[in-house]
């Protein structure tokens, strides 16, 4: 493919005005020619819950080249990897000159990919508001300094990306994973941002943080958010390490002790599950006896992943729930949370998503 520039189509800014949901989609793309326009002119369209949105809104600005991997220009400059800029909406006071447009990805140098290869995170994806679980990922760093980020949103969709990863431009203490993902088939889904990565990785504070847009489009007939969203996604998460014979909740070989929470969450769990347990050096996790509404627990150690399903009664029927997310190395507290939670994911009922939390004292 020729190269080229196009609009930035997912924004992860959660501070758009007078808009509830802004649904953008603007893929328009220019050729590039051997010398740069003075001038380039670029068109889209932007939508709320799919009506057009007529009125004042704040927005950031960036030209990427076609593979979505490449800024070419952003509003203040601090776009890279091609991921919307970081700081005040358009237009800047000050604005800064970015890095000329290249083919080329940063990358690292091979004594810090040396020191970053083979690390394992756990991330959890903190429910953006009440109509939703929380979705989670892993991300594992490869030997030619590539982030593989993978997971499930919190209505179910999976993704996967691989990215290079690149020292942070506005804060020495990180590493960056740009993240691009189409997402929905096609259809104009997208999850774009950054995630990023502590280089001290200090005890007391998540190792992962970053900031992600989740587009989700209007789509026909969906029993889950038919009229789509957009909404910003903080990612919490922390370095995986099974150590053999030791407890991943207490990192010694004593036994430890946890609580699995499923909602509430609207009418599909109004009252929340709870479910008692213990995880053992072997890393098997075990559930106290009476289990509450049949509840099942798997957890891989490979991955950092748990997968169950419980019972809930609809009309009077028994209906197996499946739930699923990831644990952490070390405890976390979520943006609503009120206690740290040592894994966190979602439940889903076809038509609806809550929240799974995994606690240990």
């Amino acid at each position: 493919m020729a190269p080229g520039i196009r609009f930035n189509r997912a924004i992860p800014y959660e501070k758009l005005s007078l808009v509830p949901a802004l649904l953008v989609f603007l893929g328009m793309i220019l050729p590039l020619h051997a010398q740069v326009p003075q001038l380039i002119n670029y068109q889209g369209r932007v939508a709320v819950n799919g009506t057009n949105f007529d009125g004042t809104g704040q927005f950031k600005f960036a030209l990427v080249n076609t593979d979505g991997f490449t800024t070419c220009w952003s509003n203040d400059g601090t776009g890279t990897g091609g991921n919307a800029p970081r700081r005040q909406p358009f237009p800047s006071p000050s604005p800064r000159a970015s890095t000329p447009c290249s083919s080329a990805m940063p990358g690292l140098p091979k004594t810090t990919i040396s020191q970053l290869a083979g690390k394992r995170y756990t991330i959890i994806l903190p429910a953006p508001d009440a109509t939703l679980g929380h979705g989670y990922a892993t991300l594992i760093v490869t030997t030619k300094g590539t982030g593989t980020l993978a997971g499930k949103l919190a209505d179910g969709t999976t993704f996967t990306t691989t990215s290079q990863i690149e020292d942070d431009p506005t804060d020495v203490s990180n590493w960056l994973v740009p993240v691009h993902i189409p997402v929905y088939s096609g259809s104009g889904g997208m999850v774009a941002g950054e995630v990023l990565l502590s280089k001290t990785e200090p005890a007391g504070a998540a190792d992962v943080t970053g900031s992600l847009g989740w587009l989700r489009p209007p789509i026909t007939n969906a029993k889950m958010f038919p009229s789509g969203f957009l909404k910003s996604l903080d990612p919490l998460g922390e370095r995986y390490q099974l150590i053999k014979g030791s407890s991943l909740l207490t990192g010694t070989a004593a036994t430890g002790n946890f609580t699995l929470t499923a909602g509430p969450s609207g009418t599909v769990l109004p009252v929340a599950l709870n479910q008692a347990g213990t995880w053992p050096m072997t890393n098997l996790p075990l559930l106290n006896k009476p289990v509450t509404s049949s509840l099942k627990l798997t957890f891989t150690g490979t991955t950092g992943v748990f997968k169950g399903t419980f019972s809930r009664t609809v009309i009077g029927k028994s209906v197996s729930t499946p739930y699923e997310g990831v644990i952490l190395a070390s405890p976390l507290t979520l943006p609503e949370g009120t206690a740290p939670v040592r894994g966190g994911g979602f439940f889903s009922t076809g038509n609806a998503s809550g929240p799974v939390e995994l606690t240990s004292p």
